[in-house]
């Protein structure tokens, strides 16, 4: 949900796997090992795969946004920049679709 690196989150995703232990061998009253049966345990490792972390960059965005509306008229560079951002966009979008 929180991502480290938020250019990462555009292309690679974090994703727990579990790897198995060998069990240790048990010595019991008979010896060592025997029939017993061992509960297997698992390591927990973080990977990352070649997918989108879309929730992580939803939560930074909606953050990003957040802060902007609390700094009022300190953020007002930063939100006419995006407001341009988005009137561009809309008119690549309308060429591309003409």
């Amino acid at each position: 949900m929180f991502p480290e690196n938020i250019i990462q989150a555009t292309f690679q995703q974090v994703q727990t796997e579990y790897m198995p232990i060998k069990p240790s061998r048990v010595r019991n009253a008979t010896g060592f090992g025997g029939n017993i049966t061992a509960e297997v345990m698992h390591k927990q490792t973080l990977t990352y795969t070649n997918e989108m972390n879309v929730l992580g960059l939803i939560v930074f965005c909606s953050g990003f946004g957040i802060i902007l509306s609390i700094l009022g008229d300190q953020a007002r560079l930063m939100i006419n920049f995006f407001i341009v951002l988005d009137a561009i966009i809309m008119r690549w979008i309308s060429a591309l679709m003409w």
